[in-house]
């Protein structure tokens, strides 16, 4: 019985270590998303102020 128990713990430990990892995943898609809108905004902002007179 304390061999399953201490299975049961190691896929627990690799199963929270999964669901860390994706969540970086998601945080990494996240910041990816965001600079790139920032980077689009900046374009548009130089391209606003080129326009003006």
């Amino acid at each position: 019985m304390m061999a399953l128990e201490k299975q049961n713990s190691t896929l627990d430990q690799v199963s929270s270590c999964l669901d860390y990892l994706e969540n970086n995943a998601h945080l990494q898609e996240l910041l990816e998303s965001i600079w790139q809108a920032y980077l689009e905004f900046q374009q548009l902002e130089e391209a606003l102020s080129d326009a003006s007179p």
